[in-house]
């Protein structure tokens, strides 16, 4: 196991990892031991600290098979300084993050979901925001520094919640997904109202601070404080 991943997950009894609870939720980060195994010092818990924790290769994918990374909305008219309705240098600063989960993501076997905000001219939201993300225009188009990838999924959405008239719910049952991090804009928005949704399904979810956004400040640390505290999210 060569490369390091970011993700959070439960941990099954049958790891066998001493001192930790079945549901213990924890965060892989760099740099991992050599491939002969991994040492307290490169892993990262929250309240835990377990003596040891040994875990193959064939478990690593295993677990990773169960867990999803969703990037909610980052298209050129939020993220782009020259978009409808940029959400200003936050969204332009959670990039680099966000870059790196996908890639640890991609490469540890776990699945990509990319969440791209979709309208039609005439949508009713247009009544209560300017148009924005209108399909086929270039502002709809996913950030080139995010660019989705053979392997990935995308997923066009008409409202805040992912999960309203999408494929998401049939999509995250038929992979077996258990553990879902998210990140993206707007936190308030559709980060929040997706978490929610998976919330209300009783996944295990993560919302990295560094890896969402959002217009209004105030609002995003109400919306990361009612992900915790309301939702049960791990925002970290």
């Amino acid at each position: 196991m060569n490369k390091a991943c970011r993700f959070t997950l439960t941990i099954p009894s049958q790891i066998g990892a001493k001192g930790l609870h079945s549901n213990a939720v924890w965060v892989i980060r760099d740099p991992l031991a050599p491939p002969d195994g991994i040492t307290e010092e490169s892993w990262i818990f929250r309240g835990l600290t377990p003596n040891s924790l040994l875990i193959s290769e064939n478990q690593q994918r295993a677990i990773m098979s169960e867990y999803a990374l969703i990037v909610v909305d980052m298209v050129n008219d939020f993220v782009d300084d020259k978009g409808a309705l940029y959400c200003g240098q936050s969204a332009r600063d959670i990039i680099p993050f966000i870059k790196g989960l996908i890639e640890d993501c991609r490469k540890s076997g776990g699945l990509v979901i990319y969440l791209q905000d979709t309208h039609e001219e005439d949508d009713k939201e247009f009544e209560r925001f300017p148009e924005h993300s209108i399909a086929g225009t270039w502002g709809h188009k996913i950030i080139p520094e995010l660019a989705p990838q053979q392997g990935d999924i995308v997923i066009q959405k008409q409202r805040f919640s992912a999960f309203f008239e999408t494929e998401l719910g049939d999509l995250l049952r038929k992979h077996h997904i258990r553990d879902v991090e998210v990140v993206g804009v707007c936190t308030h928005i559709c980060v929040m109202d997706t978490v929610g949704d998976l919330a209300n399904r009783d996944y295990n979810i993560a919302v990295p601070r560094a890896g969402v956004a959002d217009f209004d400040p105030e609002f995003h640390e109400f919306a990361l404080k009612r992900m915790d505290r309301i939702y049960g999210a791990n925002v970290r």
